[in-house]
């Protein structure tokens, strides 16, 4: 019920706010007109304003009576009044917040009079160009209803061909993240990722959400790290095992998860890992780099078969690297007494828990982290005796998670009890963009039951 009303209050303000402003007035008009007998004697001639206030006192509040009793006919019968609203007023609306529902119900009302040829480019052209503009401002809030307004505009020959290429190119927007410090001869972990933030997360575009035309192809172009230079397919020969490098394909108008991945720090015939000095690095000595992925993008209209191309253009995606020597690390043990105990206590971890479907091979071990007070990234050990066997890894980004681990290599019985080791992993740590300094000490739990 309350929201019903909340609806028709927002649906009818401006009506609702005229028979308050007409009301207010007829009251006011009354008072005045009343008022001016006051304090007057019998002798006293009548001020012949005095009628002709308490009459149009009266008449404005019939007026409001009136207008307030049509309004509720109208919400009765289910009366759209966005359909008699003049162009000047519906755009007024349109161009306020995207996500309140009156707005909505006025751009719904232009797209519906673009379609039956009552509206022309001339009415509406500031409309357009204001959405742009809110399209090109990362600051702003965008609302897909935006979108659908600029592509039916241009559905019914309303946009010219500027501003249609102009809006497929600003709905792109992607970033790149990357890992401050790298180690010579290995690879830079990276995220690529939307460039508009929303409540629910980044998205690659600004468009008008799932029921968009516009579809963005990203094809990777080039790949370079100071004076060192890469095209994409000579990237691709060498890291043939990163499914995520090749063409990205982003869906139109849908929330796009950043993937991470990994780039050389050298040229793909002369990298070698294990080497301390790997010939040909990106300078003479490791050094601070500008690392560059160039994108090619091309901006399709899916609303027609042969998904025609509305554009094309380059982006590049910029970041700092720290490269230091092959034989050095970017991640740093800390062994500190002090940390040792607040360390431990932060991590919780009660016992090992069996699946039923496949009891002893299978198996879970929940913990929780509270109040770490440095990164960890640890392998996991589950120890029986003197045998040790790894089953995962710990890590401390991630809020919430669980070890799952199946296989023969280890037998587990409930009522069994086991020691947990949890091992440093800086070699792990390095891939990830942002863990420079991680616990370097082995933590253990003896005598964990398996349930």
């Amino acid at each position: 019920m309350s929201h019903c009303l909340a609806e028709t209050l927002i649906m009818y303000a401006p009506f609702i706010s005229v028979v308050v402003v007409l009301a207010l007035l007829g009251i006011g008009t009354l008072w005045w007109g009343f008022a001016g007998r006051k304090g007057r004697d019998e002798n006293d001639s009548e001020d012949p304003k005095q009628p002709t206030m308490v009459l149009c006192g009266v008449l404005l509040l019939a007026l409001a009576t009136c207008l307030g009793a049509t309004l509720m006919w109208a919400r009765s019968q289910n009366v759209d009044f966005n359909t008699i609203k003049p162009v000047s007023w519906l755009i007024t609306e349109a161009k306020a917040d995207g996500n309140d529902k009156a707005t909505q119900q006025a751009i719904l009302t232009l797209i519906d009079r673009a379609a039956t040829g009552k509206l022309i480019q001339s009415d509406i052209s500031g409309l357009i160009d204001h959405y742009l503009e809110v399209q090109a401002d990362p600051g702003q809030t965008w609302a897909n209803h935006y979108g659908l307004f600029i592509e039916a505009s241009h559905r019914y020959d309303m946009l010219d061909d500027d501003s249609w290429k102009r809006y497929a190119r600003q709905a792109v927007s992607i970033n790149l993240e990357a890992r401050s410090q790298v180690r010579a001869g290995g690879r830079i972990p990276i995220r690529i990722g939307g460039g508009f933030a929303t409540s629910k997360g980044p998205v690659f575009i600004r468009s008008a959400g799932p029921h968009s035309v516009i579809g963005i192809e990203l094809i990777p172009r080039q790949y370079s790290l100071g004076p060192m230079q890469l095209s994409w397919n000579q990237l691709k020969k060498y890291y043939q095992h990163e499914r995520k490098i090749g063409p990205l394909v982003l869906e139109h108008g849908i929330i796009v998860e950043p993937f991470q991945s990994g780039v050389p720090t050298a040229p793909p015939h002369t990298e070698n890992p294990r080497s301390p000095s790997p010939a040909g690095l990106v300078g003479a000595k490791p050094d601070d780099h500008e690392m560059k992925i160039s994108y090619h993008a091309v901006a399709y209209n899916l609303e027609q078969q042969d998904f025609a191309i509305i554009d094309n253009w380059v982006i590049d995606l910029k970041a700092k690297v720290r490269v230091i020597a092959a034989d050095q690390s970017p991640v740093e043990l800390l062994r500190d007494p002090k940390q040792r105990q607040r360390v431990r206590d932060a991590i919780r971890i009660r016992s090992i828990q069996l699946s039923a479907q496949e009891p002893g091979s299978s198996f879970t071990l929940p913990y929780r982290l509270f109040k770490l007070p440095v990164d960890i990234y640890f392998k996991v050990i589950i120890r029986i005796g003197d045998r040790e066997a790894p089953v995962g890894f710990m890590r401390s980004k991630p809020t919430s998670s669980a070890i799952t681990t199946s296989g023969s290599y280890i037998a587990l019985r409930p009522g069994d009890t086991v020691d947990i080791i949890l091992r440093p992993a800086p070699s792990h740590a390095e891939r990830t963009l942002d863990m420079t300094t991680i616990w370097g000490e082995d933590i253990v739990f003896e005598k964990v039951p398996v349930e």
